[in-house]
């Protein structure tokens, strides 16, 4: 697998959540709720056991050969807690220009509408 062809995702699933410390109704034992969570990344496996996302990569062509297929910061999800998978798509260049980064956070918006 070469990093550069793996597709950029947005994994969503449930996972365990610890409720409040202390003694809690059996009421409020039942109605404990899941997390619902989400991770951003290059997704390295989809498989019937786990999805692997990893949220970076070495992009820069001029990099030491020895790290152009390496990641970090990786996640292994059971594929059972997976709600749904998403790939993102670029829409545009955040970097302006001049080259600079400069006052671009505060201008990008989400295509739904949400804050960053």
């Amino acid at each position: 697998m070469d990093l550069k062809d793996a597709p950029m995702v947005k994994v969503t699933w449930v996972d365990a959540q610890e409720s409040n410390a202390g003694w809690q109704s059996l009421e409020d034992m039942q109605a404990a709720p899941l997390a619902k969570c989400q991770e951003i990344g290059v997704l390295i496996v989809n498989d019937y056991e786990k999805v692997v996302v990893c949220r970076s990569r070495v992009i820069d062509d001029g990099f030491e050969e020895e790290f152009e297929d390496m990641g970090g910061a990786c996640i292994a999800i059971p594929k059972s807690w997976v709600v749904r998978i998403d790939r993102l798509a670029c829409v545009g260049s955040l970097q302006e220009s001049s080259g600079s980064f400069e006052g671009l956070a505060s201008t990008f918006a989400c295509p739904d509408g949400s804050d960053l």
